[in-house]
């Protein structure tokens, strides 16, 4: 949900005018799907936490570029592009946790977790505005709309708020800490196939997901929502180990990413939902006949989007079975 501290912009609102580098040798995913070019030889150092090793220091060696960025572009894309890989490297210390000490994998994954969060409000009115607001007043059927000048000094402020946060906490240093960490355990005495481990957490984390799909039946956000997190962490563990994966895991691929992006179309409109219901109150008169207009709209898209959510889970069960 919005991490953002909605009264904090009361006086804004009611003052607003109208108007690292290092080469990645393993795979890539793009937006189309896998890289074609994608190496067979993924696993070819046959154990485990080696394979650990080169899967997250990959990953890890964006980080600091997408950092750097992020504290100077306001490219929307850069802050989206730090969340995932941030999720893709919480799900690989998912995939081997039951490898790595005793709560090494719960430690970092809230470290981790705790710097996507800075990053959230700044996302979540990036959706807010250049998505959901854009088409509720989209043109001719509806005026630009005048809330948009009040929403983006709230995402100027908001995007301020994160990166001195993010400045504030060393969020550079705790990546470097845990590159560091993840080097350490990564070098312990290891006797278990890269394969097998691969394997077993693909097996165990599709019965998570079909377990949770089996329990969406009433149209519940909080069951929909879990769901579109497992989902994204089958995903992203489909496109570590797919030179490993045998084919039945593989052509689930394409669904899980359909489904992922119906169930993160709702959660757009559930957050920039519960934002707005905070914001009615501070709203200027200047301002209020829109958001109430896109309050209505967004509750009209959330029962529409969560009619879809449900028939994509539907969807998806029966191409698991």
């Amino acid at each position: 949900m919005l991490a953002m501290d909605t009264e904090g912009y009361e006086h804004r609102l009611r003052t607003t005018p109208s108007r690292v580098t290092i080469e990645r040798v393993l795979p890539v995913v793009h937006k189309s799907g896998l890289d074609p070019m994608a190496s067979a030889n993924l696993f070819a150092e046959d154990k485990a936490l080696a394979t650990f090793l080169r899967l997250v220091s990959s990953e890890v060696a964006a980080l600091p570029d997408l950092l750097s960025r992020y504290a100077t572009s306001d490219n929307p894309e850069v802050g989206h592009q730090l969340r995932v890989s941030l999720r893709r490297l919480r799900a690989l210390l998912w995939a081997y946790r039951d490898l790595l000490p005793v709560d090494f994998a719960k430690h970092w994954d809230t470290k981790l977790a705790a710097i996507a969060s800075l990053v959230s409000a700044p996302r979540d009115l990036d959706v807010l505005i250049d998505e959901l607001l854009s088409a509720a007043f989209a043109p001719p059927q509806h005026p630009p709309s005048t809330l948009h000048a009040a929403l983006e000094v709230l995402r100027s402020d908001a995007r301020k708020r994160s990166r001195l946060t993010l400045s504030a906490t060393a969020s550079t240093s705790i990546v470097r800490s845990f590159s560091r960490a993840v080097g350490s355990v990564a070098r312990q005495p290891d006797d278990e196939a890269a394969k097998k481990v691969a394997r077993r957490q693909v097996r165990n984390a599709f019965r998570q997901l079909e377990d949770l799909m089996s329990r969406v039946d009433d149209g519940s956000f909080r069951d929909l929502h879990r769901v579109r997190i497992r989902a994204k962490r089958l995903r992203y563990l489909l496109e570590y180990f797919h030179p490993v994966i045998r084919g039945r895991y593989r052509r689930h691929l394409e669904p899980l990413t359909q489904l992922q992006t119906t169930l993160g179309q709702l959660n757009d409109v559930v957050v920039a939902g519960s934002f707005c219901s905070k914001l009615t109150k501070f709203a200027d008169p200047l301002y209020a006949s829109d958001l109430d207009y896109f309050t209505r709209w967004l509750l009209r898209e959330r029962m529409s989007r969560t009619r879809r959510s449900i028939k994509a889970v539907r969807k998806v069960r029966r191409h698991l079975s």
